[in-house]
């Protein structure tokens, strides 16, 4: 698989993605290591499925308005799935380093306080920075999609 983008879908976008025309499996990729969750590729595209892509419930036109029956959550209209394509170097974000990227805090049990009368309780957390910056918008784009009924 030659250089490209990379599109972010939802599983259930799977089957729809693998019968593209020139749909090239994982498998067939040879010595090029696939991302964790890749589909496949089609043409310069590689497609990457997760359950973080959630699609909006009868978000879209008539289940069977086009004349195809779409998927859809409550049978009126069809859901709409949203896919992510991104080009390389499209974003950039900040790398988690030093003695204060991250400060731990501890709570043992044992320790008797006024919300905690008998100190049964202990309690773990921690404050970390994190900072993300879309470099160039126009390498990145989204579609929103219907998916046909199986």
């Amino acid at each position: 698989v030659k250089p490209g983008f990379i599109a972010f879908c939802h599983p259930d976008l799977e089957d729809v993605v693998q019968k593209m025309p020139g749909f090239k499996d994982v498998v067939d990729y040879g010595s090029m290591s696939a991302y964790p969750t890749e589909i496949g590729s089609v043409g310069n595209v590689r497609y990457l499925a997760s359950t973080v892509f959630t699609p909006w419930a009868d978000g879209g036109g008539l289940k069977a308005g086009s004349g195809t029956t779409m998927i859809s959550t409550t049978g009126t209209n069809a859901d709409v799935y949203p896919v992510i394509y991104i080009a390389a170097d499209c974003a950039a974000v900040t790398p988690l380093k030093g003695a204060t990227a991250l400060t731990p805090f501890v709570k043992n049990p044992g320790i008797v306080s006024d919300s905690d009368k008998l100190g049964q309780r202990g309690h773990i957390g921690w404050k970390t920075y994190f900072a993300a910056l879309i470099l160039n918008q126009l390498w990145v784009a989204t579609a929103e999609v219907a998916i046909p009924e199986l």
